[in-house]
């Protein structure tokens, strides 16, 4: 490799990186269609994502969420020469997934770094529950959100519930999977 090319070479990821970001990609698909009706058992005032036509946006937030958890560790998780790798391993994978994968990706990044920098997230029931707020500000940006979804945005209860599961998940994916 000749020296521009080292220089100006594009980073790049391995099969392995992005085989371990699509399962990411998949078990966090998998955990947010799951989870939909235990949090309905339990907060029944949630069926009105599923009335106003929003179960499927709910589904990829929370996609996205746990994605995000764990993305949120990629730094503290993995080696140093892998972190941009799997950076965008993740990207690809999500680009594969959906369209709007990625970019929602950057949405929530950007949403949790903002209330890390101002001190609002301080331990981890406020992760919870600022993952879940998340979902819900989303939800209610919706052009098909009613007024019944916007009053789900104002449930901390609701936002810690819903923001549980991608957390206590994917906390340590990089750590399970063997790559941290």
């Amino acid at each position: 490799m000749g020296l521009f090319d080292s220089i100006f070479k594009k980073p790049s990821y391995t099969d392995k990186q992005l085989k371990d970001a699509t399962a990411l990609v998949s078990l966090s698909q998998g955990l947010a269609i799951s989870s939909y009706m235990p949090l309905l058992d339990k907060f029944p005032d949630l069926g009105v994502v599923t009335k106003g036509g929003q179960l499927e946006k709910f589904d990829f937030l929370l996609t996205v969420a746990g994605v995000g958890v764990a993305f949120s560790r990629l730094t503290s998780s993995v080696k140093e020469n892998q972190i941009d790798g799997y950076s965008l391993a993740v990207k690809q994978a999500l680009d594969n997934w959906n369209k709007n994968g990625y970019s929602s990706l950057s949405e929530f990044v950007k949403y949790i770094v903002y209330l890390l920098n101002n001190e609002i997230i301080d331990d981890i029931e406020k992760f919870k529950e600022a993952v879940g707020a998340w979902i819900f500000l989303k939800l209610e940006e919706d052009p098909k959100s009613n007024s019944e979804v916007k009053q789900l945005a104002k449930r901390h209860d609701l936002f810690v519930a819903v923001g549980n599961s991608p957390c206590v998940t994917f906390a340590n994916y990089w750590k399970e999977i063997g790559v941290a």
